[in-house]
């Protein structure tokens, strides 16, 4: 996260940050994505949005319904924090 944390160019509320390590504890690095540009260019909804892209596990691209509940609940989190 310490690299990620200096790649990252806005500031962040608490909410924002957590459901993002969340995010990156599940899928890795954010390093080159368009999440990570679209964050940087002040885009939140869109950077959101990229969140849903992560639904799959693995090669076989068979969409996984816990997945998509996690990157809902990381995507809700980040937008509205922790009171929604």
């Amino acid at each position: 996260m310490c690299k990620q944390k200096k790649r990252k160019k806005v500031p962040l509320k608490q909410h924002q940050l957590d459901a993002l390590v969340s995010y990156m504890y599940n899928t890795g690095s954010m390093e080159n994505t368009k999440l990570l540009k679209k964050l940087n260019a002040g885009d939140f909804e869109g950077a959101a949005r990229e969140m849903d892209i992560v639904t799959q596990k693995g090669t076989g691209g068979k969409v996984l319904q816990g997945l998509v509940k996690r990157r809902a609940q990381e995507k809700k989190l980040f937008l509205y924090g922790y009171d929604n």
